[in-house]
Order: C-alpha cells, then structure tokens, then sequence
C-alpha cells in the first residue's frame, strides 16, 4: 500500500539524516579537540621550548666533543663528532664556517 511506501521513505531519509548527524558531531569533536590542543600548545610556549631544547643540546655536544678531543690523538671537529654520533648540524644551528654553533 501507498501509506506503507511512503514510512519506508521516511525511514531511509532518517538513517540518512542519523548518518549525516553522526559525521557532523564526529567533526564537532575532532575541531573541538585540535582548539584544545592548540590552546595548550602555543606557539610562542613552543619556540620557547625548542630554544632551550637547543640550547641544552649545544651544551652536551660542546662538553662531548671536549671529552672525545681529550681522548684523540687526531683532531675531530665539532661538525665530524656531530656526524659520528647521527646528530644533524642542522638541528642544532651548528656553522662550519667557525666550527661552532651560531
């Protein structure tokens, strides 16, 4: 009958409806958590952070090249230990020019 086609319409239109709400609040919650991450990741906190980051690391490697130059008949720059141990220069801010950080 007529009035029975016409519930299976209606019943197809909600699971389709249910579906799109279903995404909809699945994207609610995933924007809602990346502002939440974002909050506590600020980006001025995080370059702050590297910074130190990369300051201690400086330090390790300079204390480290000491260490190893101490021990070595053959000179090793800072650059060479970097490479020995997998470090990248660049990570670091290392400059070949004065064999330093810079």
């Amino acid at each position: 009958p007529e009035g029975t086609s016409s519930l299976v319409e209606r019943l197809g239109e909600r699971k389709v409806l249910a579906a799109r709400v279903g995404r909809a609040e699945e994207r609610v919650r995933k924007l809602k958590a990346v502002q939440s991450h974002r909050k506590k990741a600020d980006a001025k906190e995080l370059r702050e952070l590297i910074g130190k980051w990369r300051q201690c690391c400086q330090d390790v490697a300079l204390e480290l090249h000491g260490a190893v130059s101490a021990t070595r008949s053959d000179v090793m720059s800072l650059g060479q230990m970097l490479d020995s141990v997998n470090i990248p220069r660049e990570a670091l801010g290392y400059d070949e020019n004065t064999d330093d950080f810079g």
